[in-house]
C-alpha cells in the first residue's frame, strides 16, 4: 500500500507547509494550483530552511516560482541524468 500524497495549496504560508509535512511525517509537499487541483510543482524542507536562512519570514506565502521546481512526468524509459 503507497501513502497518500500530502499536498499544499499554491500560495499557502511557508509555515502552513512546514506544519503539513511535520504532521505528516514528510520531507516534501506536492505543491497544487487552487483553481485546477493540478500539480505544479513541489516544496521540500531543503526550501524551507533555506528560505529562513536567507531571512525570510516563516508567514511569507509560498510561490511556483520562489519555492518550487516545475512538475513533470516521465515514462519508465526515461534516462536518468
Amino acid at each position: 500500500m503507497r501513502p497518500q500524497v500530502t499536498t499544499v495549496e499554491a500560495g499557502a504560508h511557508v509555515a502552513a507547509a512546514a506544519y503539513l509535512m511535520n504532521h505528516a511525517g514528510a520531507t516534501a509537499l506536492m505543491i497544487r494550483d487552487g483553481r485546477t487541483d493540478q500539480p505544479i510543482g513541489i516544496i521540500t524542507q531543503a526550501d524551507i530552511a533555506r528560505a529562513i536562512a536567507r531571512g525570510k519570514d516563516a508567514t511569507c506565502r509560498s510561490s511556483p516560482t520562489a519555492t518550487a521546481r516545475s512538475a513533470s512526468s516521465t515514462s519508465p524509459t526515461s534516462a536518468v541524468r
